[in-house]
This record gives structure tokens, sequence and C-alpha cells, in this order.
């Protein structure tokens, strides 16, 4: 079976669009748009990277997938869809959020990019913007889709058996996790802490540099303590209610939450949805208090062992750890939301803690550091491991309907572009007027 990239390009690779692309040929233009060939070069190679050599006509393959996604991008100015500076803005911040976890830290972030944030925030706000629009564009043609029963049967008995995808080894993992619960004396001093910091905005002092300076959330000081938009429910209860009760520009009192001490900045509100800027102080965490989390989670695993709980009652008579808990603490692919995973989702610490472990098996109390900073003790249980095989509908369903929905997609997708090239005007570099794969679009001029 021919081997097809995903019809959309998401943004590649964090380091590639952080270097300039040299603007060397226009090779096709839809409507107003165009494509660069250094734009063709750049995803032929990291289709290779991504997929290998053996796709059959690489570069026309591409080349189509950049094509779509110009006439993609017409389509929506045509339909005028909306995506404000709001829109783009939040979605830049969340990946450089997640960006700077995985580096590490803002310094080595900007190290990796070779440039400051600022200047990557500049460069990627139009590619954003454009990825967005496709997006919004891709979901107004699909709508609402999904795969039956019948429809997966019927794409994997459509895969010769020669060209079933290998499925690398997995497995399931759970884990258990505890924090520490916070001193009054740590609590106080994080209090004292915010305390001076709001005298400073009440004098007059600058809330962004503040909140650059100070403030304990990482994700959001890079920024002037500026958040993503958010609406109801989806923060800690007390911040919510502080968020929304300000007019723009207001500045709240000091909100405690299970995060630690915020000092609130409204920068709007849209009905439902607000906007702010905050500078968090988090209480610190003292070894006796690690010590005794120590001991709770000794007992937990004391419980498990003994076969007196089962990892999940476990979870529930001993975790406070909210973004862990659900789903009795099974690891789930955010892509799929499936459970079993390949070993290459975990970072290298889980990786080489359940190396030597076997199904069943739970590891022992082990600190940690979370994303945000803080400390806390772990154990991880592993239910199933799954050796690597070839694709099969009683083993694979799940993996397989995935696969059936997005190849529906891609040939609804596949329709449309048919249907509307012929109203949206598409010109190729000669040295591209034979691609098969372009063909049928060409024709429709």
């Amino acid at each position: 079976m021919k081997r097809l990239i995903p019809l959309l390009l998401l943004l590649c690779s964090l380091s590639a669009y952080g270097q300039e692309l040299i603007i060397d040929e226009i090779i096709a233009k839809v409507g107003e748009n165009v494509v660069l060939r250094s734009e063709l070069i750049f995803e032929v190679e990291q289709a290779k990277k991504n997929y290998g050599t053996e796709i059959e006509n690489l570069e026309c393959v591409v080349l189509k997938q950049l094509i779509l996604k110009q006439m993609l991008l017409a389509q929506a100015e045509i339909d005028s869809i909306p995506m404000g500076d709001d829109r783009v803005n939040s979605d830049l911040d969340n990946k450089l959020r997640f960006y700077i976890r995985q580096a590490g830290s803002v310094g080595k972030l900007e190290q990796f990019l070779g440039m400051s944030l600022v200047e990557y925030k500049e460069q990627m706000r139009p590619l954003i913007k454009d990825q967005l629009l496709v997006d919004a564009m891709r979901n107004e043609i699909l709508g609402s889709m999904n795969a039956s029963p019948k429809e997966v049967r019927d794409y994997f008995n459509s895969i010769p058996s020669d060209s079933l995808p290998i499925y690398n080894a997995e497995i399931e993992l759970a884990r258990l996790v505890i924090n520490p619960d916070v001193s009054e004396v740590a609590k106080k001093e994080a209090y004292d802490k915010i305390v001076k910091l709001k005298q400073r905005i009440d004098k007059g002092e600058d809330f962004n540099i503040l909140a650059t300076v100070w403030s304990e959330d990482k994700g959001s000081a890079i920024n002037g303590g500026e958040m993503a938009e958010f609406g109801r429910k989806k923060m800690q209860p007390e911040f919510e209610k502080a968020a929304f009760a300000l007019k723009a520009g207001e500045i709240s009192e000091i909100v405690e939450t299970v995060f630690g001490y915020h000092v609130i900045q409204s920068i709007y509100r849209k009905g439902e949805v607000v906007k702010v800027r905050h500078i968090l102080i988090r209480p610190k965490i003292s070894e006796t208090d690690l010590y005794k989390v120590k001991v709770r989670m000794d007992s937990a695993f004391d419980d498990i062992k003994t076969g007196r709980l089962t990892f999940c009652e476990a979870i529930g008579k001993y975790s406070n750890d909210d973004n862990s808990k659900p789903g009795c603490g099974f690891f789930s692919d955010q892509n799929t939301g499936l459970r079993t995973i390949e070993m290459s989702y975990f970072d290298a610490d889980i990786v080489s803690e359940i190396k030597p472990m076997k199904v069943g098996d739970i590891s022992k109390p082990k600190i940690i550091r979370k994303y945000d900073g803080s400390n806390a003790y772990r154990i991880l249980y592993l239910k199933n491991e799954i050796p690597p095989h070839k694709a099969s509908l009683s083993s694979d369903y799940q993996k397989l309907q995935i696969l059936a929905l997005e190849d529906k997609k891609n040939k609804e997708i596949e329709k449309w572009a048919l249907k509307n090239s012929a109203t949206i005007f598409i010109e190729i570099n000669s040295q591209y007027e034979n691609c098969e794969e372009i063909k049928s679009w060409l024709n429709k001029q």
C-alpha cells in the first residue's frame, strides 16, 4: 500500500522555524498566496525524517499538501473566517509554555532557538495564524465525522497484509503521586512576600515588570504574567471568581489557591471569557514536609504490595494530585486518548525506572520534580506490556479506528479540493506540471 503523509502539514519542528527561510523562488501560486521552493525543500526533509524515503514521488506529494494548505487559506479568506490576535497569541503562549517545560527554562529555550522569545514570537505569529485558519477551514468542511465499525473493518481489509502497520512495543502504565502539604510557616513567608509585591503595585510600579522578575509561574512570567484567555471552570475556583469580578485594568486583592498566592490584573473580559495577567508566589516545601509525604507513600506502597488495596484504590485513598488521579492514574496519549503508549512517549527518567519492571510490578517510592518545579513522591504500576506486532482488528481496533477516520477525512478534503480547484486559481512551476498528485486540480482550471 502506498504510504501517505497526512494531508495537512502541521507547523514543523521548533528549531527549524526559528531559522530564517531562504526566499529563492516561487514554485506555486494559489490565489494570492504562494509556495516557495525553500518551503518545499524544508518540508521534504521533514517528511524523510518522519516517514522515511520509501514514499513515491515525495516532492509531488509534499507540494500537493503545501498547495492544499494555501487553498484552504484562500477559502478561509473568502469565507471571512474570524481569527483575532487574541486567539493567535493564546495559542502561541500555550505552545511556548510547553516548549519551555521541554527545554527546562526560558534561557535554555532561547539558547536553543538562537534568539529571544520576543523575537521568536514575532516570527511565529503569522505562521500560527495561518495554521489556525487552515484548521478552522478544515473543520468547516468536515464538520462532525466518525468512523463506524464497518468503515474500520473495510479500511483494515483494504490494507494488503504486507503493508499493515507495525506497532512498536507499548505499555499501560499508571502512577500514584502524592504532593507535600505546605507548612504554616512556609505559607506565611509566601504570603508576606506577595503582600510586599502588592504594595509595590499599589504604589505604581509596573505589574508586567514585577511579574517577569518575581512570579513563580514561569510559563506566564515570560509574558509579564499574561495568561491565555479562559472561560468558566477552566481555573481554580478562587482564581476564576476573582478574575471574572475584575474590570479591565483592575487589580485583585491577594488570592489563595492550591498553587499558592496570586495577584491578578484584568486585561479584558468578553462575555464568559477573560484574559488576565498574574503574579504567583508559592510556599516553599521543607525537608520535613517531604519526609511526611515519604511516610505516607510508604504506607500506600505497603498497602498495594500486600494486596490490601488495588493500585486504583490506593490512588483514591492516598493521592492528592489532581493531574494524575483521574482514570486510576493511567497515562494516556494526548492525541488519541489511548492508554497503550509507546515507550518513546515517556520521559527518560520514567523509561529507566520501568525497564527492570515486569508486568504487575510497582516501583519503589521515588521523589520527583514536577513541571511546575515542585517536588512530590511517585510510584509506578506496569499493568501491561505489548511487544512489537503487526496491526490486527482484535488487538488494535482503537488505533485502526483513528486511522480509518483520518483516511475518511482525507478523502473528504480531497473531494473539496478537486471541486474548489475550479474556482481557486492555481499555477505551478513547469518542473512540477507532470505531478500526478496535482494534475487533477490543474485540469479543472
